[in-house]
């Protein structure tokens, strides 16, 4: 987001932004309800009822909402969606995300596609593909890390035998 828009979401009906302190070190904070925007970037992003193509925060907090990209340093879900998520913390409650890449996630009754992460709390809750160092509570998953290892090495022998094949096939001419 340029600067100008910057200043057109604080004009558009039902966003308003609310700077912080008027030091130096002042962290700039970002509102958005009830509409949409292209992309939004400040030092904290808080969306009510609210969607966004990108977020860029240190914390991000959407409620009601929905994102296609979130990237925060820490980033917090509720009742909402997110198309691909990337932080260092990731909360989810009653929420959907494609992608989530993260150190920490405290996910409640929540679906996500493919959540890589070191450290998983919380459930219940599902996946399709979860590769994650640690897990604590109920996560039902379709693939976990030693089906997707299983997985990639079936994957890689069929093509390979089938590599090996074709090539017997077509050398022979």
């Amino acid at each position: 987001m340029t600067e100008n828009d910057n200043k057109q979401l604080k004009n558009q009906p039902g966003s308003s932004e609310q700077p912080g302190p008027t030091d130096e070190h002042s962290e700039e904070r970002v509102r958005v309800v009830e509409t949409s925007v292209e992309e939004v970037t400040a030092d904290q992003v808080d969306m009510q009822n609210s969607s966004a193509g990108k977020v860029v925060a240190e914390r991000a907090i959407i409620s009601q909402g929905a994102a296609g990209i979130l990237k925060a340093r820490s980033a917090s879900v509720s009742d909402g969606a997110v198309g691909a998520v990337q932080a260092d913390r990731v909360e989810l409650n009653a929420s959907y995300a494609g992608l989530l890449y993260a150190n920490e996630v405290q996910i409640e009754d929540s679906q996500v596609m493919l959540m890589v992460a070191r450290s998983i709390q919380g459930g219940p809750n599902r996946t399709t593909v979860l590769l994650a160092g640690r897990v604590e509570g109920s996560v039902e998953t379709l693939v976990d890390a030693k089906k997707a290892v299983l997985i990639g090495t079936v994957v890689g022998l069929v093509f390979s035998l089938f590599y090996m094949v074709i090539k017997l096939i077509l050398g022979r001419k």
